[in-house]
């Protein structure tokens, strides 16, 4: 009796069995669901060989291997994994814990933190994130840091236009409503319009390849190369707008050294090349008979009339302000 098997014991022992692997394949679908819908982190893998630099996106990381998707040719896109020691650095601004940690309640954390992201310029993920930390922090504590989160919006614009909404947005935040927040910025756009080519433009696209074959060039060790193609004024008025990154008199003092450029040098110099194959995109320029005047004219010129309301939650489409806690990898409302 005692040596006899219970049948319906069995049964009931199967079921639990197969209950049990049924909960654990939910709970791994459940995980890898979650993984998938949470945005790809950009990253840039620095070889340990001194191998050119390798822009993806994040797949899967262990403590030994980093696995990433780049881009190959005719727009296609394949997956690699990478041994962590035959890598010397992998970069990444946009910390993903760090942005869980932000909270409602202390509205300047946001704004911190996009400063923070707004000097790394290294990751393509990070103006992104530091655009939309801005506007929360405004949006959280518009009399104490609206006026600074736009003008830090101001410097990461995609465009002279997106930069005067952003500079009108810091003008009507401000208490003392100064109008040199505009004028500057008039002042800026009028210079910028006069020495380089207008949007669209295909020399303007001709200067910007010019400016990445003379990074190649000094990346490379071909400092002659380089310094000679910095030599055109047009070149050098349109890597002016790279300054965050590295300066006309940085670049010029790079070429002339004979020491090859340091980890530091290559990194600022890798930032300007990703946001020159990620630049601005050709715009019509409208003609001088269609052109109207924008709001930053028309105040300095004391002739402002009506004008379209700017409000934060709208203020940049696509990011909701009022979507300020990040949990698995989205921006919820608290």
């Amino acid at each position: 009796m005692n040596g006899r098997k219970n049948p319906k014991s069995e049964c009931r022992n199967s079921k639990q069995v197969r209950n049990s692997d049924f909960g654990l394949a939910v709970a791994a679908a459940v995980a890898i669901a979650g993984w998938l819908a949470a945005p790809a982190a950009a990253v840039i893998i620095l070889p340990a060989n001194d191998g050119d630099p390798i822009r993806g996106r994040l797949v899967a990381e262990t403590d030994n291997s980093i696995t990433v998707k780049v881009d190959a040719e005719e727009g296609t896109s394949a997956t690699k994994t990478f041994l962590k020691d035959k890598i010397d650095t992998i970069l990444r601004a946009v910390e993903a814990e760090r942005l869980a940690t932000l909270s409602p309640d202390n509205p300047a954390a946001y704004r911190d933190y996009a400063e923070e992201l707004a000097e790394k310029t290294q990751d393509p993920d990070a103006a992104a994130t530091a655009r939309r930390l801005y506007l929360i922090a405004a949006h959280l504590a518009p009399q104490r840091l609206g006026k600074g989160a736009m003008l830090g919006l101001a410097s990461l614009a995609a465009d002279a236009p997106e930069a005067r909404k952003f500079r009108a947005m810091a003008y009507l935040l401000d208490d003392g409503r100064d109008a040199s927040l505009l004028a500057s910025g008039a002042a800026a756009e009028a210079a910028e319009a006069s020495s380089a080519p207008a949007p669209g433009d295909p020399s303007s696209e001709a200067v910007r390849e010019n400016i990445r074959t003379a990074i190649i060039a000094l990346r490379q060790g071909e400092r002659y190369k380089a310094e000679n193609i910095m030599r055109s004024p047009t070149v050098r008025t349109e890597f002016a707008r790279y300054r965050r990154a590295l300066t006309l008199k940085e670049f010029d003092a790079a070429a002339r050294s004979t020491r090859p450029p340091d980890d530091k040098l290559l990194r600022r110099l890798l930032a300007i090349e990703l946001a020159l194959e990620t630049g601005p995109g050709g715009e019509t320029a409208p003609s001088p008979a269609s052109k109207k005047p924008n709001f930053t004219q028309s105040l300095v010129a004391g002739a402002l009339g009506p004008a379209p309301v700017l409000r934060l939650r709208h203020l940049i489409p696509g990011i909701d302000p009022a979507r300020c806690v990040y949990r698995t990898g989205e921006w919820r409302e608290p």
